[in-house]
């Protein structure tokens, strides 16, 4: 798939969040956009990964030309956003969006493991780079105060057949 495809396709839904989050000063739409930021920077690694450079930081200003991010730029600008999403997430109790949150039906402790666990992958990818940075982030990401990080099949982050989504529930009956 080419690069600006697969950005478009990745980024849209984040950016129109983004643009009804960004200024509000309602609690649950700043949770709503760290969840998004989340799937958001698993499309980004995926992208840095496959792509090399991309345009990280710059995504979504209205430029026609973004500046592209080096991975050492991305790699530390998504452990930095992980580690944001993360803080302000382990500060609630409750569900979000559980009535279309199609991955953990609004369980935020399991949004916090999924970010932690990204934040682990990135870390342990910029370990040769910049060690003290990696341990840094290890620590954090595995920090059982912090939230933890996904240990077993009931955390890993994946769309289930449920009645929200009917016709998915719909395709797997057929296939099997």
């Amino acid at each position: 798939m080419h690069i600006r495809l697969y950005l478009r396709k990745s980024f849209l839904p984040w950016n129109e969040i983004y643009e009804i989050a960004k200024d509000s000063d309602s609690p649950s739409d700043k949770l709503i956009l760290e969840i998004a930021n989340i799937v958001r920077n698993i499309a980004w690694l995926r992208a840095t990964d496959v792509f090399g450079p991309i345009a990280y930081n710059s995504a979504g200003d209205g430029s026609i030309a973004p500046k592209f991010d080096s991975q050492e730029v991305v790699y530390r600008s998504m452990l930095a956003d992980l580690s944001k999403s993360v803080e302000l997430l382990n500060t609630i109790s409750y569900s979000v969006m559980a009535q279309y949150d199609l991955i953990y039906n609004g369980n935020v402790q399991n949004w916090v493991k999924l970010a932690n666990s990204l934040m682990l992958r990135i870390a342990v990818r910029v370990h040769f780079i910049d060690e003290t940075l990696a341990k840094e982030y290890i620590t954090k990401a595995l920090d059982p105060k912090n939230g933890g990080v996904i240990e077993d099949i009931s955390s890993e982050a994946k769309i289930k057949s449920s009645d929200k989504m009917p016709l998915l529930k719909f395709n797997v009956s057929i296939c099997q």
